[in-house]
């Protein structure tokens, strides 16, 4: 290599001489002796006209914008973050839907039969009415006098009245209805549970029914002036 580049720089030195002197560049000897067999051929670079070589125009090799380690360049977040100054995430999440309120509790059960001194249990008992009195008997269980299922509206279910009826040989009794009709007797604990000019009185064995009051007659219109 070295020795190259000093042989091409005596070929310079020479050929520059021989020009000045008037000669050629073809008889300048070979510095090597070898005739230029084993010379190697260097391109001249173009010209440019004005005795300059033309600069290269080879567009420069692009820039790399990436970083080594395969990060993201500044203004993102490596970590997969929120980057600065960007919103907060929203919260999609909702409370849960209120089921509204409880239900309603169910009407209160019945309430007591009255049979003479003492009272019955609706649910499970029915007063018996006989000749030597009232008592209390499963229900269900035959009576040899009247069964009352109920003394008034207050042991029956909502919107019923409590209902007698008289039947032959000591049959008969009373149950819940939602009416009495025009014959029946419906027995009863206050005027509320009355169709007025009804009102709740008292009748035997400790019960009560729905009745007209009869009174005496009103008295007479006063005479008219003279």
């Amino acid at each position: 290599m070295v020795r190259a580049i000093r042989s091409g720089l005596l070929v310079l030195s020479m050929s520059a001489a021989a020009v000045a002197c008037g000669g050629s560049l073809a008889d300048i000897p070979d510095p090597d002796g070898d005739g230029g067999a084993n010379d190697v051929p260097t391109a001249s670079p173009p010209s440019t006209g004005t005795g300059l070589p033309t600069p290269d125009a080879s567009p420069p090799p692009p820039f790399d914008a990436g970083r080594p380690d395969g990060s993201r360049p500044d203004g993102g977040r490596p970590d997969g973050g929120r980057p600065d100054g960007g919103p907060f995430p929203i919260d999609a999440s909702l409370p849960p839907i209120d089921a509204g309120p409880p239900p309603v509790d169910a009407a209160p059960p019945p309430g007591p039969i009255a049979c003479g001194a003492s009272s019955c249990d609706s649910a499970t008992q029915t007063c018996c009415i006989q000749q030597g009195g009232a008592t209390c008997i499963a229900k269900g269980a035959t009576c040899q006098g009247g069964a009352l299922a109920c003394s008034s509206a207050s042991s029956c279910g909502a919107g019923e009245v409590c209902c007698a009826s008289l039947g032959g040989a000591g049959g008969g009794g009373a149950a819940c209805r939602t009416t009495c009709g025009p014959t029946g007797i419906q027995l009863c604990d206050s005027d509320a549970e009355c169709t007025a000019p009804e009102t709740c009185q008292p009748a035997v064995l400790g019960l009560k029914t729905c009745r007209r009051t009869f009174g005496p007659p009103p008295p007479p219109p006063p005479p008219p002036p003279f």
